[in-house]
């Protein structure tokens, strides 16, 4: 128990700086750095969870999708510093890999239900109807946006589905995780195509994010 409440609050440190590093332009050079330091932290949280309560295969099947995740960040972190939109392309395509490899792990533990296809059918509807309203600019990127929607919102739903069907503790944390992690996607969504720009919705972002993978790095523990 202390363990984990002295590494999230550790974490929790991180991620203070990390917004400082992103309100303030004095420290906002450190911006990439620090936020690595934040995505190294989460990778290490969670294998010292499975160190720990003897959990090393589920660290191990939530590995892949952790390390995609770090490579995401990578980019989505250069993408801030440059405004290229290659690195943003870069990032989203290892989120996207991320979040098919969290599927597969589910699917592979709980078999596919009927009922999954429900964000397939629901996420195109609501970009498109987005789109109908004149206030998103998805131009080119209108199919990944679809995509990646229905990806992220698969996460989500499966993993809520999964939380509901046991009501065990570490499947109620790890829906709680993709959750917030599906949060972050819809401000990045926001932040990416919708025409305003709302700067407080960067500093959500993040927090969504990096709650979401801390939670995602408890939920090994409480198996």
């Amino acid at each position: 128990m202390g363990v984990r409440i002295i590494s999230l609050i550790i974490m929790g440190l991180s991620l203070i700086f990390l917004l400082v590093t992103l309100c303030n332009r004095t420290y906002r050079k450190y911006y990439l750095p620090v936020k690595m330091v934040c995505s190294l932290e989460f990778l290490l949280f969670s294998f010292t969870m499975g160190l720990l309560y003897g959990q090393l295969l589920q660290t191990l099947k939530l590995l892949p999708g952790l390390l995609l995740c770090l490579i995401g960040d990578l980019f989505m972190g250069m993408r801030h510093k440059s405004q290229k939109n290659t690195c943003f392309l870069l990032g989203t395509m290892a989120f996207a890999l991320a979040h098919i490899s969290f599927l597969v792990m589910l699917l592979i533990s709980y078999p596919f239900q009927w009922a999954d296809l429900t964000v397939v059918i629901v996420m195109p509807i609501v970009i498109k109807l987005l789109k109908q309203t004149g206030q998103f600019r998805f131009g080119k990127y209108e199919g990944m946006a679809i995509l990646y929607s229905i990806l992220v919102a698969g996460f989500a739903w499966k993993s809520a589905e999964i939380a509901i069907g046991t009501m065990q503790s570490a499947d109620i944390c790890l829906a709680a995780g993709a959750v917030c992690f599906f949060l972050s996607d819809s401000l990045i969504f926001l932040i990416s195509f919708w025409k305003k720009r709302v700067w407080p919705l960067h500093g959500m972002e993040i927090s969504a994010y990096y709650i979401a993978m801390c939670l995602i790095g408890l939920s090994i523990s409480l198996r």
